[in-house]
């Protein structure tokens, strides 16, 4: 028996007989190299909810502010038009 297949051999069983070990430290070594890149997109989803959030929160309070019982909103839909309530307060969503 010559080196050349004491080794092809050898490495051959040693692949047989360690490859869940080397399937694992390949894994864990992708993970590992992965990690700044989850990192980042993890921090990106979160700052985008946060920005959604504001957004949500400022809607509020200019419709608080547009159904204000000073409103153009509120006199007109107490004087019993509700179309024209309703045209006003659009105007006064896009004014702000």
């Amino acid at each position: 028996m010559n080196l050349k297949s004491f080794s092809k051999s050898f490495f051959e069983d040693h692949i047989k007989k360690y490859k869940l070990v080397f399937f694992c430290s390949f894994s864990v070594g992708i993970l590992i190299s992965a990690t700044p890149y989850i990192y980042k997109v993890i921090k990106n989803y979160k700052l985008t909810q946060e920005i959604k959030k504001e957004k949500l929160l400022q809607i509020e309070k200019l419709e608080k502010k547009c159904k204000d019982s000073n409103s153009d909103y509120s006199k007109y839909l107490i004087l019993g038009f509700p179309k024209t309530a309703i045209s006003k307060f659009d105007i006064c969503m896009k004014e702000k």
